[in-house]
């Protein structure tokens, strides 16, 4: 425990820049089945500076309070997270390579938080009620796409609030909330912008769906902010 006391930071961002690395090779084997142009790593640099920033915004707030296991697991998360991002922007996907580093980082996470905090009932009650929200979410999701015959949320965005439900728990709402206000705020600055520019030239109607998951990946990084709740 004391070596990863000292050690933890910078291992935290090595399995940051492994996880960048390995999201590009995703990013390509899905580029080049929706036969897109393959993309560096160089490429991606945004996202990649994004996440690291975020990750030393999150440690500050804390305070250095953070269990390091939880640091670790936050790194891998925004390893996720950055390339999951690009994907289902660009092709509306959430690949479950980036499902599952998530949900193990998210297992990480809460055996963390435990070995800090061993109130497991507590521990227990804040994870129900956080997949209990997410279960509501894909029950609602279902109903809207019976009743609209187009999908609502997609499987992908639903598996990825399930495990940012481990480390959010009841706070996965606000993720939820934060991703909708940015969709919404995303979709009216669209529609006024083509209202505008239709008074000069004709443009395409708006697609009938969208990425949401880039939405929730703003959510949780903004909520994820709010370290000390």
């Amino acid at each position: 425990a004391m070596l990863l006391s000292y050690w933890f930071l910078p291992i935290a961002v090595l399995i940051y820049i492994l996880l960048y690395f390995y999201s590009v090779k995703i990013e390509n084997d899905y580029r080049v089945i929706f036969e897109r142009p393959r993309v560096s790593w160089k490429d991606s640099w945004i996202s990649f500076v994004v996440g690291i920033v975020w990750l030393g915004f999150v440690y500050a707030a804390s305070g250095g309070s953070l269990p390091a296991l939880s640091i670790l697991a936050l790194a891998a998360a925004a390893g996720a997270l950055q390339g999951l991002w690009r994907v289902d922007r660009l092709l509306h996907l959430i690949p479950d390579r980036f499902q599952v580093i998530g949900l193990l980082a998210g297992l990480l996470f809460v055996l963390a938080i435990y070995q800090q905090r061993p109130n497991f009932e507590g521990l227990v009650e804040k994870l129900a009620i956080g997949l209990g929200l997410v279960f509501i979410l894909w029950l609602l999701s279902i109903l809207y796409s019976k009743i609209r015959g187009n999908e609502g949320f997609g499987f992908g965005d639903i598996k990825l609030l399930a495990w940012l439900a481990l480390f959010f728990g009841p706070k996965i709402s606000s993720v939820v909330a934060l991703a909708v206000f940015l969709s919404i705020g995303q979709l009216l600055a669209l529609a006024l912008y083509r209202s505008w520019k239709a008074k000069k030239i004709d443009l395409p109607k708006a697609q009938e769906s969208f990425a949401f998951g880039p939405f929730i990946v703003l959510g949780a990084m903004l909520e994820g902010l709010n370290v000390h709740e």
